[in-house]
């Protein structure tokens, strides 16, 4: 499997090989967020992170123009999404943790 992100690459394959998060979200610390990794001529590909969810994340103002949903990398504590934009892309954007599914009404 090969993700947009390579960092992501990287971490499914150190999880895989019975590895763990720590590093990576040490990482992460350092670095800062959303994960940004050159993609080619003017493109990069923007690595939306969570940590510690139980069961979604939902992504509010990314790139996309949609609210989406944040991945959960197998059974770690690594909710992802990845985009490939222009390298001068600026947005502001909010992650949701556990949003809850709610019954629509009067639909």
């Amino acid at each position: 499997d090969t993700l947009p992100s390579a960092a992501m690459t990287q971490l499914t394959r150190e999880i895989r090989a019975g590895g763990g998060t720590e590093q990576f979200w040490a990482s992460v610390a350092r670095r800062g967020t959303p994960l940004v990794e050159p993609a080619g001529p003017g493109q990069v590909v923007l690595t939306f992170l969570a940590r510690g969810a139980r069961t979604n994340v939902r992504l509010f103002g990314g790139p996309s123009g949609d609210h989406e949903w944040l991945e959960r990398l197998g059974d770690t504590d690594v909710w992802f999404k990845s985009f490939l934009v222009p390298d001068d892309t600026r947005l502001s954007y909010k992650l949701a943790p556990d949003v809850p599914d709610l019954p629509r009404v009067g639909t």
